[in-house]
């Protein structure tokens, strides 16, 4: 959190330099000073910044003092401007005078920055500089036990003068036992790093390569070298410039996490044997790997008090306050004793159980310490069992690539832990949210959309982030982490005052003032007490709250009392009205209400001047106020919506005044209600330049030809989506010449021509949809020469009687629905054509329907809607004559209309299948009746919900007017 409040600091500055009456030159001295910090920290090769343990309190409330009155300051000066007062000062800060202020807070800054130079200083002087790359961190020395004198034997074994020969050590035991830490704590000791003249730590796991392995050795050991630039040289021997480079060097190689034998081959190719003491230490597992060794060291786990010494070494961390609570309370020490017989001595679970349970006590009155830590043991022994080796490999990845992540990144990764245990989060939500928190740094030629991503991936590239669904071009995932990772991550951010977890089953639903986030579960949020303003809080999340509609009071409530927010996520409350106060949260960046009864948003919306995303999809609203066009800093505006029906007016959006093309910075904007709107909302949305995202409803003939004369002027045009208003309507597109570029997703919803040429030149297109386009030339000829289509969805796009996928094309295609083509007789895919098919969709009337679905090997599922009866008997296993065809394909499910949006489902070879084709069902009673996805009409965030419990959980639609698919 150091460098953004660096960030906060600087940017008031920056941009509020006429607040520092009387300091001007310290200012400017200081924002010099922390412009500097802050590159240190974008440059340093630290995993995070170093403050000694002695100073960190201290650094901790001063650094919290220097936020309190920068939110403070920073919100009232928002309000200022929002007053327009002619002076530049209105609501001072408390027992401040105006010059007092600035001179006063430049003052407290000053003395932060300096404790905390001062911390950094003295922790890097106190410890060694490594040349060698990343080197997991699991434990620091003094928090451990029992390691001083393996230690010293160790040690011993690398510096002394016997033997002179090359030394091969092997640290073997258990996973989970401490020899990774053990070797660490060697390898960076100040006797280790000054007797060797080169130095390197590899993690053989991540190396599994011979040319990737000598490419990282080669890099550790000779990083300053000119010698070995240029193409990989992997020949053996003397000839190999490795070899050569250490033929008259002393080095230690740790190998950390070795698998595999042949590790010994390449110390044998390319690590010379030089009679100069090198030592190369491996840490395995596998005891026939280490009896290859020179010399082994075997580690075994911790003995029942050395293990909750440990665990107290832990606990001792957290617990200055609590000291005398420890020494009296003998139900803690047994349950202690409890928790560390479940970890069977092995260090790295034993400090995850201290890292999950230690946040306990900060809960308050004993009994509830005491109740928590019941509950949370029970949970872990239950998910886990007697088998740690898989929680252990999840734990040695967590920590490992915890620590090595940049300070930003641990700040996103730890606001998972904000939400329930495994909450399935839209990766467009978390970007959206990270923004608005102040996690995200601009970078030079990208959005701050595009940097939050990187974030992102990152996380998932080291499996700290799991990718729970995604589509099948890969645009939108949800994501989670493991369940037990949740529970560490969700305990440090308690014990961090990352987010204070108030549930209606706590017995006192009491604000804590020192947290920075709110998350609010069930009716806790009509109990809440908050006795005084909170100007450290930012955010508030409502999690399953009841059915039963909230009161608007504890809304009023929030709004009052905690005047420093940035972010409030309502979504799926049931609140029907947003309070007029929402309006003095002058701060606000973030407002989701989606999924609520919200009919409409109070006038002095238009007072949150630093609104990023607005976010109303799924309510009752139908109109946007024309005071949104006063949120200058707005960034994406959602509010489409669905009425679960299959037909032209299945998306409905909303109406928006003329005026929309002052907000430039827009990248999203859907849906629009262009039928609701006028031609002149149209025209002004040419304005919006920065454009990602664009949707909108209920066009005419007329407001699509006003839309084709500025589109091809949007590059940064991602996905488009545009629906006619009704059957007699015409998509006429042929004007549109160079359309944009980046497009990946094109929805077209309304009777086509004929499809435009331009389309076949989207190089990037992933997704498509036709629908109700009433084609009468097959399309698929044209449309097989885009070569990254993955989604092709045609709903009433055609009304021929053949379809024909020649041979080789369709290469990537991974989904294909076919529904509402009635006319359609043959299927027609020839052998080489959509080889990656996993999904396919089919509906039409025609009982001689011909399919050639036996070539299509790796088709995962087959779904027919009210298929004929003819086609159905064919596909059957007891006497279908086109079995053949299907029997390779996993699942196949016949579904059939029954009322509304309700079907009814059976699989292939099912009982009731045969029944209900024979006319023998007159019941449905005793089968589950589903909701069809039908198209792109829905939010898939909502079908993760909905097929939960399907037999086709797992397969979604990513066809909606939503953009988070």
């Amino acid at each position: 959190m150091v460098d953004c409040l660096v960030d906060k600091i600087l940017w008031l500055l920056n941009s509020k330099a006429k607040l520092f009456i009387g300091a001007e030159a310290e200012a400017k001295s200081l924002k010099l000073e922390l412009k500097i910090l802050r590159a240190t920290l974008d440059d340093t090769n630290e995993p995070r910044l170093a403050v000694r343990k002695s100073q960190f309190k201290e650094v901790k409330e001063l650094w919290e003092r220097v936020e309190v009155v920068l939110n403070t300051y920073i919100n009232n000066v928002e309000q200022q401007q929002l007053t327009r007062a002619v002076t530049y000062f209105i609501y001072p800060v408390k027992n401040y005078s105006t010059t007092n202020w600035g001179q006063g807070t430049v003052r407290d800054i000053r003395e932060w920055y300096a404790l905390l130079k001062s911390s950094r200083q003295e922790s890097r002087s106190s410890s060694v500089r490594l040349s060698s790359g990343n080197v997991p961190r699991f434990f620091e020395e003094e928090e451990l036990v029992g390691v001083k004198s393996r230690k010293e034997e160790l040690v011993s074994m690398l510096v002394g003068s016997k033997p002179s020969k090359r030394s091969v050590i092997s640290l073997v035991g258990l996973s989970g036992v401490g020899k990774t830490t053990l070797a660490r704590i060697v390898y960076q000791s100040s006797e280790v790093q000054h007797h060797f003249d080169c130095h390197a730590w590899i993690n053989v796991s991540r190396s599994y390569y011979l040319k990737d392995l000598l490419s990282c050795v080669t890099k550790m050991i000779c990083q300053d070298e000119d010698s070995v630039e240029g193409e990989m040289d992997v020949k053996p021997g003397p000839i190999n410039p490795l070899f050569r480079f250490l033929l008259e060097k002393r080095y230690v190689i740790v190998f950390d996490g070795v698998r595999h034998p042949d590790i010994f081959q390449f110390m044998s190719d390319f690590l010379p044997d030089n009679n100069k003491g090198s030592r190369i230490i491996i840490t395995t597992s596998d005891n026939a790997i280490a009896a290859s060794c020179d010399i082994i060291q075997t580690l075994q786990p911790l003995s029942e008090q050395r293990a909750l010494e440990l665990f107290w070494k832990f606990a001792s961390i957290c617990r200055d306050q609590f000291e005398s609570r420890f020494d009296l309370c003998s139900d803690i020490k047994e349950l202690s004793l409890r928790t560390v017989r479940r970890c069977h001595g092995l260090p790295l679970v034993i400090w995850a159980m201290g890292d999950l349970f230690t946040h306990n006590l900060y809960l308050g009155r004993m009994e509830e310490v005491m109740s928590e830590w019941k509950l949370q043991l029970d949970k872990f022994e239950d998910e886990i069992g007697e088998d740690l080796s898989h929680i252990e490999e999840l734990l040695r990845n967590f920590y490992h690539n915890y620590d090595d992540l940049p300070s930003r990144s641990r700040l996103c990764l730890m606001y998972i832990g904000i939400f329930p245990k495994d909450y399935l989060i839209p990766d467009v939500k978390l970007v959206k949210l990270w923004i608005a928190e102040g996690f995200v740094r601009e970078e030079a030629g990208k959005t701050l959309e595009q940097v939050a991503e990187a974030y992102l991936n990152d996380l998932v590239n080291r499996n700290l982030v799991q990718v729970s669904h995604m589509n099948y071009d890969g645009t939108e995932r949800f994501c989670k982490v493991h369940s037990f990772v949740h529970r560490i991550i969700s305990a440090r951010v308690r014990r961090n005052k990352i987010c204070q977890v108030l549930q209606e089953t706590d017995s006192r639903l009491f604000v804590n003032c020192a947290v920075h986030r709110l998350s609010i579960y069930g009716d806790a949020i009509n109990s809440l007490e908050i006795d005084t303003e909170c100007p450290r809080i930012c955010s508030v999340f409502l999690f399953d709250v009841n059915e039963t509609m909230m009161t608007i009071s504890p809304l009023i409530n929030l709004c009052e009392k905690l005047k420093h927010l940035e972010l409030l996520d309502f979504e799926n409350a049931p609140i029907e009205d947003l309070p007029y106060e929402v309006g003095n949260l002058s701060l606000l960046k973030y407002l989701s209400l989606r999924n609520t009864n919200i009919k409409k948003l109070p006038k002095s919306v238009g007072r949150l001047i630093n609104l990023q995303t607005l976010d109303v999809r799924n309510t009752l609203m139908r109109e946007l106020p024309i005071h949104i066009q006063k949120l200058r800093k707005l960034r994406h505006v959602l509010a489409s919506g669905h009425n679960r029906k299959v037909s032209l007016d299945t998306v409905h959006g909303v109406q928006i005044k003329e005026g929309i093309g002052c907000l430039e910075n827009l990248q999203t904007l859907m849906t629009v209600d262009a039928y609701g709107s006028s031609l002149g909302v149209i025209a002004e949305i040419e304005k919006l330049r920065q454009l990602r995202w664009l949707s909108i409803s209920k066009l005419t003939t007329d407001m699509v030809n006003t839309l084709c004369s500025f589109i091809e002027k949007m590059n940064h045009l991602e996905s488009l989506s545009l629906y006619l208003s009704n059957d007699r309507e015409t998509f006429h597109l042929d004007s549109i010449s160079s359309p944009p570029s980046l497009l990946r997703r094109l929805i077209l919803k309304g009777r086509l021509e004929k499809l435009p040429d331009w389309i076949l030149g989207l190089q990037n297109l992933t997704i498509l949809g036709l629908s109700f386009s009433r084609l009468v030339v097959d399309p698929l000829k044209a449309l097989q020469r885009l070569p990254n289509l993955n989604a092709l969805w045609l709903h009433g796009a055609y009304d021929g009687e053949e379809l024909h996928f020649e041979g080789v094309s369709f290469q990537k295609l991974k989904q294909l629905v076919l529904t509402d083509l009635h006319n359609l007789r043959m299927l027609k895919i020839e052998r080489g054509a959509l080889p990656t098919l996993e999904e396919l969709r089919l509906e039409t009337r025609q009982n001689d329907l011909s399919v050639d679905l036996q070539h299509l090997r790796n088709l995962q599922l087959l779904e027919c809607y009210d298929m004929p009866d003819e086609f159905v008997l064919r596909l059957q296993p007891e006497g279908g004559s086109e079995y053949w065809k299907v029997k390779h394909v996993p699942t196949v499910i016949f579904r059939y209309h029954i009322r509304g949006n309700q079907y009814v489902s059976y699989r292939l070879g099912e009982p009731g299948l045969i029944d209900r084709v024979k006319g023998l069902v007159r019941t449905t009673s005793n089968v589950e009746v589903f909701g069809r996805q039908l198209s792109f009409f829905y939010n898939d965030d909502d079908e993760v919900a909905r097929t939960s419990n399907a037999e086709w959980s797992g397969r979604y639609s990513f066809f909606t007017d939503d953009i988070e698919d």
